[in-house]
């Protein structure tokens, strides 16, 4: 038998794994007159490593073998899995809506990445998050919340070394400051749509002829990425500090109730591939302009 302790088999995202040893590592000397529970008698045995034991006809490895051996599949195991899974993580409009979202309502901790929306906004973008097939995907029922009213929620978990060294490469850690590799992509506007059908919330009211666009962050969020994008397509905004009694936490918050600005934002950032994106919000953006 070759020398190989592991053959993996990948199949729709699950890996089985074989652990196969080598079947004549142990060679049998002599049978000594002590049996085990069983009555099956002991053998006196050398390891091809040059260790002796004592043991059953049936045990093929001495311990330390076995030991090698376990390490030797783990490791394989886990470079055969970066290998094998191989994520597209360029910048593309699909990806950069998806980190953009992650901005917003991911959590990154203990190299796990997860992502949690309602289910209703979940099965609209779905279809094309890339890489989703190698993504776990589950739906729960939220406990009671004042602000989801306990309906469906929608979680990826991504467990990926290469995806998460990725996001903390470009400022994921804390989610204060993006990377300029992000900031300074031709497809940046489709990350600011992302984060925008995260965090965002267009507000129009005909009966008071009142309309307004916000974008909510963290206390000490550094808003640079934002407000220089809101300068160079010509919308004006200011930025609050907000205390929220029912959660009894802080956020920052980007505002602008400029009819123009929200029109230079509406066209920033449905450019084009419409097909991309919460349609809930799309829609609302959409009535604000046209109001």
């Amino acid at each position: 038998m070759p020398n190989k302790f592991c053959v993996y088999i990948y199949e729709q995202g699950i890996y089985s794994i074989f652990i196969g040893f080598q079947m004549k590592q142990l060679t049998f000397i002599e049978k000594t007159k002590e049996k085990d529970k069983y009555n099956h008698y002991y053998w006196l045995a050398e390891c091809s490593c040059g260790n002796k034991i004592k043991c059953l006809k049936s045990k093929r490895l001495c311990e330390q073998c076995r030991k090698n051996a376990i390490k030797k599949r783990n490791i394989d195991r886990e470079n055969h899995r970066l290998n094998s899974i191989k994520l597209n993580m360029d910048y593309s409009p699909e990806n950069m809506y998806f980190w953009g979202f992650l901005w917003a309502d991911g959590h990154i901790s203990l190299k796990n990445i997860i992502f949690s929306i309602l289910k209703v906004d979940m099965d609209d973008i779905i279809s094309f998050i890339p890489n989703l097939e190698f993504f776990r995907i589950y739906n729960y029922h939220s406990r009671e919340s004042k602000t989801r009213n306990q309906k469906p929620q929608t979680t990826i978990q991504i467990n990926n070394k290469n995806y998460y060294n990725f996001l903390i490469e470009n400022g994921y850690k804390n989610k204060i400051n993006l990377s300029t590799n992000i900031l300074n992509n031709e497809n940046f506007y489709m990350w600011v749509r992302g984060f925008i059908d995260g965090d965002g919330c267009w507000y129009l009211n005909k009966k008071n002829y009142t309309r307004h666009f916000t974008l909510s962050g963290k206390k000490d969020q550094g808003w640079d990425f934002i407000t220089n994008c809101f300068d160079d397509i010509n919308v004006k905004y200011s930025i609050k500090n907000r205390f929220h009694s029912s959660s009894n936490s802080n956020s920052s918050v980007v505002r602008t109730s400029d009819k123009n600005s929200i029109k230079n934002l509406y066209d920033f950032v449905y450019q084009d591939r419409l097909d991309i994106g919460l349609k809930r919000k799309q829609n609302k953006a959409r009535n604000i302009v046209d109001f």
